[in-house]
């Protein structure tokens, strides 16, 4: 007996998910395995049930399919059917390239035309076309959209959930990032963006510090000054300076200075 295939449903709006649930049932080859309401959700399921196949909303708010896409690993890229409200650029897109796509409200017949397709798509030979059509889709798309590359940290509804309650999630240049929060060393804040600094490297977003201050558990991070939170474990050395401020010396070697303003929040911290 034959493996059903493996399908997850990525759409924001309940409805349309619990309809392409209703039409999966009468086709007992296919297997739901999770359906989600936003791409975060969708990049989560995707790594921990490596579907076949996924149908895939395009326009989603904060993170689009496009950009769930972008964000795999290439080799867990699977099967795609998008279901799109009319969007000039993407139905063009799906043209060119042979993508196969959902254009809602679609019918029953169509909906499954389109397993008959992703069958066929799931063939080896097949599928190793699909990637390729699929590497030439996103690569147009994101340089006709250059404009959204705007670098933030995600809102997460999932925070419950343990692949997220440690991470950082940034989306950059259309790839969500996910940064564990224990490599964060500090955090630098300017007008309009903070950089996050990690060992390897540092991320700028557009965000505000006492947003973040707000994100990141006070346990382990400490506001120092105006312009610095500070994850503690990497604090080698507290050094008292003029008139109440401080200096803290990371492990790093890093010099960061603090504000007699924030030197109640030291605690346990000796001075």
């Amino acid at each position: 007996m034959l493996k059903p295939i493996r399908v997850i449903v990525i759409d924001d709006e309940k409805q349309a998910r619990e309809g392409i649930k209703l039409l999966l049932e009468a086709v007992p080859a296919f297997e739901l395995v999770a359906m989600c309401e936003d791409g975060l959700k969708a990049i989560e399921n995707i790594y921990k049930h490596h579907p076949d196949l996924i149908f895939l909303d395009i326009q989603m708010p904060e993170i689009n399919g496009f950009e769930v896409l972008n964000s795999l690993d290439n080799h867990l890229r699977p099967a795609v059917i998008f279901t799109t409200a009319y969007d000039q650029f993407a139905l063009k897109a799906f043209e060119h390239h042979a993508i196969d796509y959902l254009l809602k409200p679609f019918t029953n017949k169509r909906f499954y035309e389109s397993l008959e397709y992703a069958k066929s798509i799931l063939q080896l030979s097949t599928f190793k076309r699909f990637q390729h059509k699929m590497e030439s889709l996103l690569k147009d798309y994101f340089q006709n959209h250059k404009h959204d590359t705007d670098t933030y940290v995600v809102r997460n509804r999932h925070a419950e959930q343990a692949t997220f309650s440690n991470k950082l999630t940034i989306k950059a240049d259309g790839k969500i990032h996910f940064v564990p929060l224990e490599e964060i060393q500090y955090l630098e804040g300017y007008d309009s963006y903070i950089k996050i600094h990690t060992g390897e490297k540092t991320h700028i977003v557009k965000e505000s510090l006492k947003t973040m201050e707000q994100k990141l558990p006070g346990q382990s991070f400490l506001r120092i000054h105006k312009s610095f939170i500070v994850n503690m474990k990497y604090v080698k050395t507290l050094e008292p300076y003029f008139n109440g401020d401080f200096f803290l010396i990371l492990a790093s070697g890093k010099r960061l200075k603090g504000s007699r303003n924030f030197r109640k929040g030291l605690g346990k911290y000796t001075l």
